[in-house]
Parts: C-alpha cells; structure tokens; sequence
C-alpha cells in the first residue's frame, strides 16, 4: 500500500513537472513606444529584445508624421539621402529598410505596428521631406 502511494505522488509529480516545460512560444512581444513632434523623436527604450516589436508610434506635433526603421551601422545622422537631399533613400548603400512602416499619423493621433527586429542596430526616423535632417531619429538596439 505504501508502495502504490509513493508511485501515486511521483507520477503526479512528473505530471506537474510536465505539464510545466509545455509552456509553448506564446511569450508576448516586446514593446516600445515612439513619440513624434515638431522636430523630435524619442523611444521609451533605447535596448529592445530581439524578435518581434509592438511600437506604437504618437504624434503630439502639428504636422503629419511617419515612422520608417533603418538597420545599419551607420551613423544615426549620416545615412544616405536621396538626390535632392530631402529625404533618406529607402534603397541606399548601409542601410536595410524594414516593413512594415507606420505611414500618415495625424496630429495627436498614433498607429501600432509589430516588426521583427533580429539583434542589431536600428535608426528609427520619421521620413516626411526634411523630417529627419531636422532632427527626427533615434537609435534602438536589439539583443
């Protein structure tokens, strides 16, 4: 009789520690907020954990704002622009852009997007003409 109740806890042990390892790859994405004005771009961290990123972009300016990320190792300030100089060529040398973008965000409005960031550096910017030469971009990295 004994014997059967040692078995008895041991196999709900196994059990539990069973059913404990299935936790399964529901773990929820890191996020990061974005926050965008009239000529400025915070992020709420500059260190994210790679893998898929929930930012949620907020435009508290006056003018329509956008949110493109860059991976590169180049300079936050020195990336390729286009012929005109008023705008970062999407396509330049040093750079990777990633989809999605969060296009068209109205003042004092915001849009979610999720983005796989694998470990790396980013330059977030906001790419509206002469946006991010004023000043709009920021650097996050991912680990």
């Amino acid at each position: 009789m004994r014997y059967l109740r040692r078995a008895g806890v041991v196999a709900a042990s196994g059990f539990v520690l069973l059913a404990s390892c299935s936790s399964g790859t529901s773990a929820k994405p890191q996020s990061v907020t974005v926050t965008q004005k009239e000529f400025t771009l915070s992020t709420s961290s500059s260190n994210v954990k790679s893998g898929n990123v929930t930012v949620t972009v907020n435009n508290s300016g006056n003018l329509q704002h956008e949110l493109v990320v860059f991976r590169t190792d180049l300079d936050e300030k020195a990336l390729p622009m286009t012929a005109d100089g008023h705008k970062i060529d999407e396509e330049g040398s040093g750079i990777t852009h990633l989809d999605p973008e969060a296009e068209d965000i109205n003042p004092g409005g915001s849009k979610t997007i999720t983005i796989d960031l694998p470990p790396g550096r980013y330059v977030f910017v906001c790419n509206i003409e002469d946006h991010y030469k004023q000043g709009m971009h920021s650097v996050v990295t991912s680990s």
